[in-house]
C-alpha cells in the first residue's frame, strides 16, 4: 500500500507533492523536536489509506486519527 499524489490531492482538493511531505515525516522522525502526527478520517479516506500512513510512520511517537467535521460555510462575498 502506498501513498500517492492522486489519491492525496482528491481528498485535500489541492495540489500536493507526496514526496515533499514524506521529507517532512522523515526529518521528524529523526530529529529532537516534539512533534505528533493526526490523519482525519474524511470521506474518501479509506483502512488502505490508513494503513499505508501508519506504515510509513511505525515509528512515530504519537499517531491519532481524528474524526472529520463537515462545516457548512456561506460565502457572502
Amino acid at each position: 500500500n502506498n501513498i500517492n499524489d492522486k489519491s492525496y490531492q482528491k481528498i485535500v482538493c489541492t495540489k500536493s507533492n507526496i514526496e515533499n511531505i514524506l521529507k517532512s515525516v522523515n526529518i521528524l522522525l529523526a530529529g529532537k523536536v516534539d512533534y505528533e502526527f493526526r490523519t482525519t478520517v474524511a470521506p474518501g479516506v479509506g483502512k488502505k489509506d490508513i494503513l499505508a500512513i501508519a506504515k510509513k510512520i511505525k515509528n512515530a511517537k504519537k499517531y491519532f486519527l481524528q474524526e472529520f467535521k463537515a462545516l457548512d460555510i456561506i460565502d457572502n462575498s
